[in-house]
């Protein structure tokens, strides 16, 4: 053919490719016989099969549960790798479905029934209250949701837990106070030298972290009087309580079962008794761009048995780029440090950024290391290379002075 803009050029027509999108991703769908699953907080996120109907629609019934709100995606043929979900954050039945594929961890549909400016009047209900979910595939995707007037269910109760630096913020369920009115949960803890800080989890779930407002913007911390927030995402403070070494304390949580808005949450603490104190055995965890600096875990270190003075951990070099503004500048490296017990305040550091095993430095441990840490892969000495994984090596004196130091695996 010629072009018809300019004539002295031929073009020449190719078949299109064949789509290489793997299965189950295109728009449309591919005439396969199918399952769907959903996978929501009403039952703590384990997979549930869909109900296929006559119109080659799937459908799920569920109980509303004690938040009044909850949140799902769906999964084809079971597969995690198959996700179904909203193109946006807390999507509602209008947002425009995307998948199936292993996208979108953080998008989920929001079923919010909580009495909202912004919630439809035939949307709200409360917990025990039935909601049938709905999904399409004819041309184009489409889930939407309605109540079941009339039906109620028995909601699955929910749990709580405490994440607390007795536990390096491990998650321990809160029970029951029988000797309170329903909806108090109790446990019993003592003031070491890591202090007692806190926050709380319905359902282990890291979407669902109560937590405090503290009065100053930007504090970390805040006391039994502050206003109280959640269950949501956004929990990034905790309780703090002021006490006395050995002093063993009762943490209360009371959430009333017929009312789930944050004003009607309380955390109290009080003195019950003195101890001499236990004090724990330290651990160290790693932390740098492999896990978010911690923002998506810790990895913890390990230490021979009974010697608490040296303790190792791995760490694998990529290449990377140090410089934001020279992001095509990479190199084989991987910066870390360290935290004892998860808590910012204890951060092992050296005393200068990008710091290499051979410079010399300081190590030291505290709440000042946001912009300092190791940085392997910084000296030829290291001959890193891409996927190297390196043992990092923390060793305590009996003075207390520590070294670092690593070496290839």
């Amino acid at each position: 053919l010629t072009d018809t803009y300019r004539r002295d050029q031929k073009v020449k027509i190719l078949k299109p490719l064949p789509d290489s999108k793997p299965q189950g991703t295109t728009i449309e769908p591919d005439g396969l016989p199918h399952t769907y699953h959903i996978v929501g907080t009403w039952n703590r996120r384990k997979p549930q099969e869909m109900r296929q109907n006559s119109d080659g629609s799937w459908s799920f019934e569920f109980t509303l549960g004690d938040n009044r709100w909850e949140e799902f995606y769906l999964m084809q043929d079971n597969d995690p790798a198959k996700r179904i979900y909203p193109h946006v954050e807390k999507g509602n039945k209008d947002a425009v479905a995307v998948g199936p594929h292993d996208g979108g961890v953080s998008h989920f549909w929001l079923l919010d029934c909580r009495d909202r400016v912004d919630v439809p009047e035939d949307q709200t209900g409360m917990p025990g209250d039935k909601y049938l979910v709905t999904f399409r595939w004819k041309k184009f995707k489409e889930l939407t949701w309605l109540k079941l007037e009339g039906e109620v269910g028995e909601a699955e109760p929910g749990q709580y837990f405490i994440a607390g630096s007795w536990t390096d913020f491990e998650l321990v369920e809160m029970l029951p106070d029988s000797k309170r009115r329903r909806g108090w949960y109790s446990t019993e803890v003592q003031m070491t030298s890591l202090g007692l800080e806190f926050k709380l989890l319905r359902n282990e779930d890291y979407t669902q972290v109560i937590y405090p407002v503290p009065p100053k913007r930007g504090d970390r911390t805040a006391s039994q009087t502050s206003a109280i927030a959640g269950p949501d995402p956004l929990g990034k403070t905790s309780w703090k309580v002021d006490g006395v070494l050995g002093g063993v304390y009762r943490i209360s949580f009371f959430r009333d079962p017929e009312d789930c808005e944050p004003a009607s949450m309380r955390v109290e603490w009080t003195k019950v008794d003195d101890r001499p104190v236990k004090e724990l055995d330290p651990t160290f965890y790693l932390i740098g761009p492999f896990n978010d600096w911690g923002e998506k875990g810790m990895n913890k270190m390990r230490h021979p048995p009974g010697n608490l003075s040296v303790f190792t951990g791995e760490v694998t070099v990529e290449e990377m780029a140090l410089d934001e503004k020279a992001p095509d500048k990479k190199k084989v490296l991987m910066p870390f440090k360290m935290v004892q017990h998860k808590m910012p305040t204890r951060c092992v550091h050296p005393d200068k950024d990008k710091c290499t095993q051979l410079m010399e430095h300081k190590v030291l441990m505290d709440d000042k290391g946001k912009d300092l840490s190791w940085l392997i892969g910084g000296h030829p000495a290291d001959k890193a290379k891409k996927g190297d994984v390196f043992t990092v090596k923390l060793q305590i004196a009996p003075g207390g002075e520590m070294t670092v130091s690593w070496a290839k695996s």
